[in-house]
């Protein structure tokens, strides 16, 4: 019996001295802690050395005071994956994430003043721990149950004073947007829209100022608040004076910097209400700089030019507004169709006292076929306007419709070939699936779903999109020999009243057919060589079919 018990000790003790365990040990800063949805957040920029664990019998995970123990043992460890984990009481989902983590911990955030907190932050190149003042990012958006948050770094906890902190590549800045997307479906549309806006447009003082920015630039941060989980957001400069670059040396130089909160008269220059100086809010604008003074004198007197000047004087309209950004934003306004930016959303602004206004696109959540609050708006055959593009395109001022279609021409070689656009937004999606944010997503926000058909959506968004504007820009994205083969050309394309059919083959006599949206003819006939009226027709969107050849129109 003694010789049984020995044996049996062997044994025991040699199956211990064989076990192993693996000790994962993540540095302070690295990790995050949901204790209220059982989540754990581990920043960590490689998991190759943990490709794979079939000889460890158990993994604990260290996280400084804080220890759990896998419930099984993966065969790797990935980003893509979850794992469930356990402390002495309770099971946590456990991930991976390449991304930057972000935490914000202090008391009750509100619409009102910032109140203090701390802010610490990881990536693969820095740690960043310090104190802040944050609040909602608007009172409109705290009502969402993901929020956006608006953040300036001071100097110490409490002080008020405001100090620049630094995040991958984008600019050194005190005030800080933290944009949760909640109305973006696939939290990759609001970052594509700003990348783009960057990619199509640069300051026209950039030689003066050669860190000046057209927008803000974003990158992607997983965010804890207050304990909590709350998914992935944008990390995003507040635009401001110093992010542009404009001029604020003194009182002769000063540039200008207005905020279109709200859709008014002004800011979609259909009316021109009486201003008063005594207030810093205008007819739908935030006056956001000079900050020593109120005066609404120059852009009151802008807004009556736009609406009041005779066409002549209207001529000069380019004195006034940089010519290449309206151009751009006209272009970026409708490819993205931010359908709530045309008055609102947008920022006015001037380098000093003697330069032209521009614009400066934010809050661009509803684009790329989603409305403001996130539903599905499946529109590509409208143009955008406002009261000031209206004056502009009907008057054709200075050639702006050549000169448009040539801007539309260049940038669908470079930036807006369908290839790069839908490259970018696969790149993002891409990115997140990789990260299993989504999943987080899920977890934290309950009615938040998303599937493969919401990208397919939107790629396939893009696409008629921009067949629509190809269209509407006059512009022919194949060699005029290829094109001929297979196609018509309709001129003038948008038509008022009459366009024309030009053909390598002989249409003459042949039936022709102009079919709506709905699928309806709206009118036919032989047609004879001649012009075909669309006079007595809607405005609107068109095909055109003749000979089994077809080809769209926009009838204004």
């Amino acid at each position: 019996m003694k010789r049984l018990y020995l044996f049996a000790l062997l044994l025991l003790t040699q199956a211990t001295a064989f076990s192993q365990v693996l000790t994962i040990d993540i540095p302070e800063h690295r990790f995050r802690i949901d204790p209220y949805d059982h989540i754990i957040v581990v920043q960590r920029q490689n998991l190759d050395e943990y490709s794979n664990l079939a000889d460890y019998d158990g993994i604990d995970l260290v996280l400084n005071t804080f220890e759990f123990q896998f419930n099984a043992v993966p065969t790797s460890l990935d980003y893509i994956d979850s794992y469930t984990v356990a402390n002495d009481t309770d099971d946590y989902q456990l991930f991976f994430t390449q991304l930057p983590l972000l935490k914000i911990q202090g008391g009750v955030i509100s619409s009102g003043n910032k109140i203090p907190a701390e802010f610490s932050y990881a990536d693969d190149q820095q740690i960043l721990v310090a104190p802040i003042g944050i609040n909602f990012q608007s009172s409109y958006l705290s009502n969402n149950p993901k929020k956006s948050y608006s953040i300036e770094f001071w100097t110490e906890s409490g002080s008020q004073i405001p100090t620049n902190a630094q995040f991958g590549d984008m600019q050194s800045n005190d005030d800080w947007v933290l944009n949760s997307m909640y109305n973006d479906p696939l939290r990759i549309r609001t970052l594509n829209a700003h990348k783009l806006w960057l990619a199509m447009h640069e300051p026209s003082y950039l030689q003066e100022e050669p860190n000046a920015l057209a927008g803000t630039d974003v990158q992607y941060v997983e965010v804890f608040v207050s304990g909590h989980y709350s998914g992935i957001y944008l990390l995003s400069q507040q635009i401001e004076p110093e992010l542009l670059s404009l001029r604020q040396n003194d009182e002769a130089i000063k540039g200008e910097l207005y905020r279109g909160k709200e859709a008014q008269a002004a800011t979609l220059f259909t009316g021109l209400p009486d201003f008063n100086d005594t207030l810093r809010f205008w007819a739908g604008h935030t006056m956001i700089y000079p900050v020593d003074t109120i005066n609404w004198e120059n852009l009151y007197d802008f807004t009556d030019f736009v609406l009041n000047s005779d066409s002549l004087d209207f001529e000069n309209i380019w004195t006034k507004f940089d010519y290449q950004n309206y151009l751009d934003y006209f272009i970026f306004l409708n490819l993205t169709r931010t359908a709530d930016n045309t008055g609102k959303n947008i920022y006015i602004a001037k380098y000093d006292s003697a330069a032209p206004y521009f614009y400066v696109p934010a809050q661009l959540n509803g684009s790329f076929g989603t409305k403001w609050n996130g539903t599905v708006e499946n529109i590509t055959n409208d143009i955008l306007t406002n009261g000031f593009m209206n004056r502009v395109i009907d008057n054709d001022v200075n050639n702006y419709t050549a000169d448009v279609n040539a801007r539309w021409a260049a940038l669908r070689t470079g930036p807006l070939t369908i290839t790069s656009l839908i490259g970018d937004f696969t790149e993002a999606y891409n990115l997140l699936i990789a990260n299993n944010v989504y999943e987080r997503e899920a977890l934290v926000f309950p009615n938040y779903s998303f599937d493969q058909a919401s990208f397919d959506y939107t790629t396939g968004w893009i696409q008629e999109r921009i067949a629509f504007l190809d269209i509407y820009f006059n512009y022919n994205p194949l060699s005029v020999s290829q094109y001929e083969k297979t196609h018509f050309r309709i001129y003038p394309n948008p038509a008022d009243k009459n366009f024309r059919i030009q053909s390598a083959y002989d249409l003459t006599n042949e039936e022709f057919q102009i079919i709506d949206i709905q699928g309806k003819v709206v009118k036919s006939g032989l047609y004879n060589g001649e012009e075909i009226s669309v006079s007595d027709m809607d405005g609107g969107f068109y095909i055109v079919r003749i000979n089994n050849l077809s080809e769209k129109i926009i009838v204004r």
